[in-house]
């Protein structure tokens, strides 16, 4: 099964892309990797394909493909954030994102940026490097190699002070809470508020794209997502039956992808796979077991934007709460 792109004019609008079902059978199955597996020929025909979004004009509009991508999160954000369809919705958006970059070279797979590898002192991570053409000097000027041209145009910025991006969150301490949360809710509820949010209002900082609902426009943001869908795809195949677990109806459709709850819960059927970073098993809940359990400090409410907190229908309370959780199925001191 694939969710293939198609471009359509909307009524009204007209823009955009969006994503159906196609219910033949995959004929290969891609894998995704952590980017530092990827040799250097593969991650520039990756980023090749998403600067060529860039420059492809949306049908019958002023604006870019790149533009639709970001569009489509902006108009669904109600169902993107602060639900149970946090997960099998983004898992759609991805996968779309995936299948029409393959439309421009059939050898990409979107890869993923193991955070949790990177925890102490995220910004040193070679992901913010010139080597790999995703560096955005911090500030409002921005980096216009990716710009949103639709609503409020303006260039790529990541508006973060390097002194107040804090710790992220070690590998075992992730794979504490997958093996500990059995409940899907409580589970997708612990993910996306904690080291999803975190990530996002670290990098977006004040004013920064991946702070607010055009996220997408930083190219970051899908290796994000490819990792928030790689820790949720651990969860599913960790023992006591995960695989169809979900809190919700899985006949609702995910818009505007034509497709499920049901038909993106198992990735097999989607015609791409995962594989574990090859400098991280501590992430997978069996090899952390073998391993001794880093203590590490607790994790403490970072800087929220009100903006960012009505965007995920959440309180500032309740995120405490959901943090204070965190901590414990974690075993942070």
């Amino acid at each position: 099964m694939r969710i293939v792109p198609i471009l359509y004019g909307l009524l009204g609008s007209g823009w955009a892309t969006v994503a159906l079902i196609d219910i033949k059978k995959c004929t290969r199955q891609v894998v995704r990797k952590e980017f530092r597996d990827m040799n250097t020929t593969d991650w520039n025909r990756f980023k090749d394909a998403l600067l060529t979004l860039q420059t492809t004009p949306s049908p019958n509009t002023n604006y870019t493909e790149w533009d639709d991508w970001t569009r489509i999160h902006i108009d669904n954000m109600h169902l993107a954030h602060g639900s149970n369809l946090f997960f099998p919705w983004h898992r759609a958006y991805v996968l779309a994102l995936e299948n029409r970059l393959q439309q421009i070279d059939a050898s990409i797979a979107i890869p993923f940026w193991d955070w949790t590898f990177d925890w102490a002192i995220p910004l040193n991570s070679p992901i913010f490097s010139p080597e790999y053409g995703l560096d955005v000097k911090p500030g409002p000027s921005g980096d216009c190699r990716y710009r949103r041209r639709l609503y409020e145009p303006h260039c790529l910025v990541r508006d973060y002070n390097a002194s107040e991006v804090t710790p992220y969150f070690p590998p075992e301490s992730v794979s504490a809470v997958i093996s500990s949360e059995r409940n899907y809710t409580s589970f997708r509820e612990l993910i996306e508020m904690v080291p999803h949010g975190l990530v996002h209002t670290s990098l977006g900082g004040a004013t920064g794209d991946m702070s607010e609902m055009n996220s997408p426009n930083d190219p970051i943001f899908f290796l994000h997502h490819s990792m928030v869908d790689y820790i949720w795809w651990i969860w599913q195949q960790t023992t006591g039956g995960r695989m169809e677990e979900y809190g919700g109806d899985k006949n609702q459709i995910l818009e505007p992808f034509g497709v499920t709850v049901s038909n993106v819960m198992d990735v097999s059927k989607l015609c791409y796979t995962y594989q574990p970073f090859s400098r991280n098993y501590a992430l997978i809940p069996s090899a952390t077991k073998l391993r001794t359990r880093r203590r590490v400090r607790n994790v403490r409410i970072w800087k929220v934007s009100q903006s960012w907190l009505e965007m995920n229908h959440i309180s500032l309370e309740r995120l405490q709460q959901i943090v204070d959780r965190f901590n414990r199925l974690s075993g942070r001191r």
